[in-house]
């Protein structure tokens, strides 16, 4: 498995203690069948590469403990807009 494929599953993303309540949240969700990168990551390439260096920033920042206790995270519409008819939430 290559780097790109190992940090674009969920149990990546749920390794980090600061994220482990966000992780377990999506496993009982309704989107616990849907990847983080799904929605995550914006369709298109460039999108893939930004978010990609976004993590690799989020992971040297946890490793040197300049992190945030508080995650964030954006979703574009258009990656919410691959599966669903409308945006179902503001803000």
């Amino acid at each position: 498995m290559t780097t790109v494929e190992a940090t674009s599953h969920p149990t990546f993303c749920g390794s980090c203690h600061v994220m482990e309540p966000y992780y377990d949240s999506w496993k009982d969700s309704s989107h616990a069948n849907v990847a983080c990168v799904e929605c995550h990551i914006a369709p298109g390439v460039t999108a893939e590469i930004h978010k990609k260096w976004e993590a690799m920033s989020m992971v040297a920042r946890y490793f040197t403990g300049t992190y945030s206790s508080k995650p964030w995270a954006e979703v574009e519409d258009s990656a919410c807009l691959k599966c669903h008819e409308r945006r179902l939430r503001s803000g």
